[in-house]
């Protein structure tokens, strides 16, 4: 077996269009990223991404690459390349946390894994569950009328299903869902996205509020911190809701399943720990007959690669998933996805190695980005 010989991480930055407002912050334009290259004794190496959300779950690029070279790299250090399940058990013991940075590791270790086999990581997950991969449009909290502007555009490129972001303000809510909704027709999908910032009692008036306008769901409407609270709003409205901040690791996934919590759950790998306990929460809400997205906090291909991944092998009920980060970026420093206009083919990726990414600029040799 070949084995792992040297690790690096890199501090980088990369851009957005536009800043990127939801309910309680603002992601600004320059974003801070975690790089992480983990190369064999044959030369090979895997690529990972960490895409930092502090907000979700408190881990800050800094922190994150820390973690990744003084405490996850030295456990991986001469481990064969095929033991997957070994390192990450190996990341789990050491830092039972920290999921931002183990994904960044273990999305490179499944890259390397795939190169070294020369096989691609959804064929190392047992292969193919779908080949297309239908994706949603994600709406930024803006000007009323920039954001029905935005929903027709994406609407005119074929997008089948289309998120709105919400305020928090019951009444500007309804505002922007009707718009929103008016606009697109009855053909599209829409969705909305509080990031939790309703009360209980404004959560559920707003869910009942959204009844007429055909949520495919009400994403996190109030606080992760209580659970019941969640599952008090499911039960007493007609829209399905879904767990994202409140989905921040396995266990959390399986006690939202186990006691039927929501309808529906919002996957990131950097919060919930990588492709694996991606694919074990998924397979958990199939097996309870609720369905999973699969959603990027705005990565470069590096990230998104890995969520496709995950959206391909995952056998939960099909939904348009949320990775299509493309559209939001100035410029991408890997290369190797090709998107279409509203989704993405892996047969497109058939052949291709690893997460079938390339980058094109050498992001490690020019060092940390931190100004």
């Amino acid at each position: 077996m070949n084995k792992i010989i040297k690790l690096e991480s890199s501090f980088q930055h990369i851009y957005l269009k536009t800043d990127f407002h939801i309910s309680h912050t603002v992601m600004p334009k320059k974003q801070p990223r975690v790089f992480v290259r983990i190369e064999d004794d044959c030369g090979n190496f895997g690529l990972g991404e960490a895409a930092v959300l502090p907000f979700f779950n408190g881990e800050e690029a800094v922190t994150v690459k820390t973690v990744i070279d003084e405490v996850l790299f030295p456990e991986l250090m001469n481990l064969d390349t095929g033991c997957l399940r070994k390192a990450i058990a190996l990341m789990n013991r050491r830092l039972p946390g920290n999921n931002t940075a183990k994904t960044a590791v273990e999305m490179a270790l499944w890259d390397l894994a795939g190169k070294v086999t020369g096989l691609p990581v959804y064929q190392l997950l047992g292969g193919l569950y779908r080949e297309q991969i239908e994706l949603a449009y994600v709406l930024s909290l803006k000007e009323l009328p920039e954001m029905v502007k935005d929903a027709l555009a994406a609407r005119e490129k074929g997008y089948k299903t289309i998120k709105t972001k919400l305020t928090g303000d019951v009444r500007k809510d309804l505002e922007i869902v009707t718009a929103v909704r008016e606009a697109i027709g009855d053909k599209v999908n829409l969705r909305a996205d509080a990031n939790s910032a309703y009360s209980v009692k404004d959560a559920l008036f707003a869910a009942r509020s959204f009844e007429p306008y055909r949520l495919e769901y009400l994403e996190q409407p109030c606080s992760r911190l209580n659970p019941e609270d969640l599952k008090y709003v499911k039960e007493n409205t007609t829209v399905p809701i879904a767990a994202d901040e409140s989905l921040l690791s396995i266990t959390e996934g399986y006690n939202l399943i186990k006691n039927r919590v929501v309808d529906h759950l919002v996957i990131k790998l950097i919060k919930v720990g990588g492709i694996m306990a991606g694919l074990k929460i998924a397979e958990l809400a199939e097996t309870a007959g609720l369905s999973c997205t699969v959603v990027s906090p705005i990565e470069t291909s590096i990230g998104m690669a890995a969520g496709l991944t995950l959206a391909s092998v995952a056998p939960a009920a099909v939904v348009a998933h949320e990775l299509n980060s493309s559209e939001y970026l100035v410029s991408d420093p890997a290369t190797g996805l090709e998107f279409g206009p509203h989704s993405f083919e892996m047969t497109s990726k058939a052949g291709k190695p690893g997460l079938g990414i390339e980058l094109k600029e050498d992001i490690f040799e020019k060092g940390d980005d931190k100004d």
